[in-house]
């Protein structure tokens, strides 16, 4: 996506607007065309005006300028101008997010309709899919993550299939030094792990792992443990971030001691260190420190409430 810095120019006449400015603004303006989809909106602020005859002919003559755009400028002159401001904006936004979404889309689609081609490259295809998933994950577009991965799963099988059969191997899989592994623990999160790291070595089981990985996690009945496992691999948080993270989005979340443990060890492995510990609060009963804080403070609070 490309967006065109913003300008600022302080001018209070016409005739410092045009004999000052008026130039270095239609320069900016030329840059812009040239620009393939640029989304752009003339802001003029007049709230500290020293004069409001100024004022009007200012926005006058620049009404005349860029008289084939006046959906495009707004003034502010007052408080209440603010508003309006922000919906053209958001359109504006909005708009730049459709033209950059729909061409990512149609290069991604034109590029898979070459899974057979010994030449397509499936591991820097797949690497931009999923960033394409990231910015819809942002925007809590989670359906569109999951077809993509669902997509990005077909196609692996696809490749699958046809290469088995016919054709030479890929070269993206040629170069690779084996086409399988063995890892210890989970494949799930042993393969999450290899997600920010190069993929020169990756095998198709790692692939097909990672794919599984991020299908799970969009899934409305995804695990909430499962989500602290990839938060801590994949966004790199520590197990208590992690685990707070999650339960602000999920009122309901009870990991068990035997999978703290496991996560425990697990963060040991990525940072050398783990921030969060199991206790013994009460007749030797272990509890995650994490979950003992909260318990005690929500007891604390019910006592206060009770006591007043």
């Amino acid at each position: 996506m490309k967006i065109s810095s913003d300008r600022a120019f302080i001018f209070q006449t016409v005739a410092e607007y045009r004999n000052e400015y008026r130039n270095e603004i239609s320069e900016w303006f030329a840059t812009l065309n040239r620009l393939e989809g640029a989304e752009w909106l003339i802001v003029f602020d007049s709230l500290k005006a020293r004069e409001q005859k100024n004022r009007g002919a200012l926005m006058e003559r620049i009404k005349s300028d860029f008289s084939k755009f006046t959906n495009r400028i707004v003034e502010i002159y007052d408080p209440s101008n603010i508003v309006p401001l922000q919906s053209s904006m958001q359109l504006h936004l909005l708009n730049s997010l459709e033209f950059y979404v729909t061409n990512i889309e149609s290069s991604l689609s034109s590029r898979n309709n070459q899974y057979s081609d010994s030449n397509f490259d499936f591991i820097t295809f797949c690497r931009d899919q999923m960033s394409l998933s990231r910015l819809y994950q942002s925007l809590g577009m989670f359906e569109q993550v999951l077809a993509l991965f669902d997509e990005l799963d077909a196609t692996l099988s696809l490749i699958a299939l046809h290469h088995s059969s016919e054709g030479p191997t890929p070269k993206w899989l040629a170069s690779s030094k084996c086409l399988t592994s063995v890892s210890l623990g989970c494949p799930l999160f042993v393969a999450m792990l290899k997600c920010d790291s190069p993929w020169d070595n990756i095998t198709i089981i790692e692939l097909r792992c990672i794919i599984l990985a991020h299908q799970i996690l969009v899934q409305q009945t995804q695990s909430a443990t499962f989500v602290v496992a990839y938060l801590m691999c994949v966004e790199k948080m520590t197990l208590r971030d992690a685990y707070k993270e999650v339960q602000n989005i999920r009122n309901i979340i009870c990991p068990n001691v035997g999978f703290f443990k496991q996560m425990i060890e697990l963060e040991e492995k990525l940072y050398n260190q783990t921030t969060v510990k199991i206790i013994t609060p009460v007749n030797g009963v272990e509890v995650p420190d994490v979950v003992w804080n909260e318990l005690y403070d929500e007891m604390m609070d019910d006592i206060n409430k009770n006591g007043s």
